[in-house]
């Protein structure tokens, strides 16, 4: 099976079995993603998409891929931007990686989890976490009535500054594991 292939069966330039015309299974020039009016396509349909996202995420990526990984290749697959699928793809990409990997017990009572283990209210729960610290711009605090959250909204890059926010995050931890 071709990457033009992959899951969904459809070949550059051909038709898939419902007589529809194919996407393009590249983008004509990088950082130029045409949008599916622009060419005339149609997006590929939640069931397409769906299985890609599953060939995009493996194991071996599964700790580090962020669903801005996802579309950036969807994207590139398909040759066109993507954007009315966001919500289907990052539902899809937290799910699938949540199931790969649960949290880890840094030491007693203090966890390091990923965006799906912080979407899993009965995970959450079973572990006794009363408080969550989200470090992250593009991911919400999910459950704002069931837990207390600090947000710290920054990029996941090297050039952050989180050293400035340490005693703030530590003293927020501190007094969850006081509680407990």
């Amino acid at each position: 099976q071709t990457k033009a292939e992959g899951a969904s069966g459809l070949k550059k330039g051909g038709a898939n079995s419902e007589g529809r015309r194919s996407l393009p299974a590249v983008p004509k020039e990088e950082g130029d993603l045409p949008t599916s009016e622009e060419e005339g396509n149609d997006l590929p349909s939640e069931e397409i998409i769906l299985l890609k996202v599953k060939e995009i995420i493996t194991p071996k990526n599964a700790d580090t891929i962020t669903t801005r990984d996802v579309m950036d290749e969807l994207e590139s697959i398909y040759g066109m931007t993507l954007k009315p699928m966001k919500a289907l793809v990052a539902a899809e990409t937290i799910r699938i990686v949540g199931q790969m990997d649960g949290p880890d017990e840094i030491v007693e009572n203090l966890f390091l989890g990923n965006e799906y283990n912080a979407s899993d209210v009965s995970k959450l729960k079973s572990l006794g976490i009363k408080r969550v610290v989200n470090v992250t711009l593009e991911i919400k605090n999910f459950f704002p009535s069931e837990f207390e959250y600090m947000r710290i909204a920054v990029l996941d890059t090297p050039n952050e500054d989180l050293l400035s926010r340490f005693s703030e995050v530590i003293q927020f931890i501190d007094e969850a594991i006081d509680v407990c």
